[in-house]
């Protein structure tokens, strides 16, 4: 299933209708920049239940009416078995990208589980290492925690800031994130960080 913040922004930057309506606001105009209008629907959209959620997108994606396809957007298996033979580790992000902790157990399991043996079962590769949609303090709980374990990661990463130690819990793993826009000041910010152990 394509990710659904990467259909949103596929819509948002090739939209053949410059201004529409969604859900009582009115978006987006040639004057507002798309990246804020991206993030603002990525905010909105990010908390809702998956059903929900691709409701929502399919029908903003239509208000939009963007041209061409995004099925070129991501990478397709025969990508990603390249990555395996160039020695690449393979990690799960889940199937739908929702937010965990807002998930019923039963579909956290299920999203867990099938996401990590569909990938196992297509690459041919061991996939221990789970992060978290989000990945913020909230966005996984203790329920989120179990099934990840039950479904046979051996580590899962948040975006929580913060170098690890031995005392980190194994499924709230640390890390800075870069973005690629923020540039050469941003890596060193981050190595600064690391070196001084903030």
């Amino acid at each position: 299933m394509p990710a659904w913040w990467e259909v949103l922004a596929w819509a948002v930057v090739n939209r053949t209708r410059d201004v529409c309506s969604w859900e009582g606001e009115t978006l987006p105009s040639e004057s507002v920049p798309d990246v804020p209008v991206r993030a603002r629907l990525a905010e909105r959209l990010k908390r809702r239940h998956r059903h929900s959620r691709q409701e929502a997108l399919l029908e903003l994606t239509n208000r939009l009416a963007p041209a061409g396809s995004p099925d070129d957007l991501f990478l397709d298996w025969e990508g990603a078995r390249s990555l395996v033979q160039r020695r690449f580790d393979i990690g799960s992000h889940t199937m739908f990208h929702s937010i965990l902790s807002s998930e019923p157990a039963e579909e956290q399991r299920r999203d867990l589980a099938d996401s990590r043996h569909q990938l196992e079962e297509e690459l041919c590769t061991p996939v221990r290492i789970l992060a978290y949609p989000n990945g913020l303090p909230g966005d996984y709980d203790e329920t989120t925690i179990s099934m990840a374990r039950s479904a046979g990661y051996a580590y899962a990463l948040t975006t929580e800031r913060g170098i690890n130690r031995r005392t980190t819990p194994r499924y709230e793993v640390k890390r800075f994130m870069v973005d690629p826009s923020a540039g050469l000041t941003a890596i060193k910010g981050v190595v600064k960080a690391v070196f001084s152990g903030r």
